[in-house]
C-alpha cells in the first residue's frame, strides 16, 4: 500500500510543484527536477540526494522535505519519514501531502489520536482530499466512531470511485488477518 501512495503522492508533489511556478531554473529547482524524475523511475538513493541538495541550497522547500519523506517512508526509515513530513510542516502546516502521510504514519505507529487529527488537517486544507476522507472514514471505525466513519468513506467513494479497489483489499486484509 506504501508503494501505491508513494506513486500518487509523487505524481501529485510534481503537480503542485509545478503550479507554484517550479522548475524556474534555480540550482535548488533543477535538483528538485531532478529528485522526481529519479523518484518516479524508481532510484531512490539518487531521489533522495537531490532532495537533499535541495534542502541545502533552500531550507524552506516544503516539497524537497515532503519528498525526501516520501523516500525514507518507502524505505522502511519511518522516523526519518515523520521527521522530514513534519519538517514539511513546519514550513506550511496546511500541507495537505504532508498531513496524509504523516498521518499514515502515526496511524502505523499506533497513535489514532494523533492520525485522526492529521487526517481532519488534510481535510480542512483540501476538502476534495478523498483518500484522507477514505483513510479516516477507516480509522474512525477502527475507533469506535463506525457512523462518522461510514459517511466518510461513502463520500470519498462517490468523489473517487476507483478507491473501491482499496475497499475490496481492506476487506480481504481484514478477514485473513483474524
Amino acid at each position: 500500500m506504501v508503494w501505491i501512495i508513494a506513486a500518487l503522492v509523487v505524481a501529485a508533489a510534481v503537480g503542485a510543484y509545478a503550479l507554484l511556478g517550479g522548475g524556474g531554473g534555480s540550482a535548488a529547482s533543477g535538483s528538485l527536477d531532478r529528485g522526481l524524475e529519479l523518484h518516479v523511475k524508481g532510484d531512490l538513493k539518487g531521489a533522495e540526494a537531490e532532495y537533499r541538495a535541495v534542502i541545502a541550497a533552500d531550507p524552506q522547500n516544503k516539497f524537497a522535505y515532503f519528498n525526501l519523506g516520501l523516500v525514507q517512508q518507502s524505505t522502511s526509515r519511518d522516523n526519518d519519514a515523520e521527521a522530514s513530513y513534519r519538517k514539511a510542516l513546519a514550513i506550511d502546516a496546511a500541507y495537505a501531502p504532508a498531513l496524509f502521510n504523516l498521518a499514515i504514519l502515526r496511524e502505523t505507529a499506533h497513535d489514532p489520536t494523533e492520525a485522526e487529527k492529521l487526517y481532519r488537517a488534510a481535510i480542512a486544507s483540501n476538502p476534495n482530499y478523498a483518500e484522507a476522507q477514505f483513510n479516516l472514514g477507516l480509522l474512525l471505525g477502527q475507533v469506535g466512531k463506525g457512523d462518522e466513519g461510514t459517511k466518510l468513506i461513502t463520500a470519498a467513494l462517490a468523489a473517487k470511485p476507483e478507491l473501491s479497489a482499496k475497499v475490496a483489499q481492506s476487506v480481504t486484509v481484514t478477514t485473513t488477518t483474524k
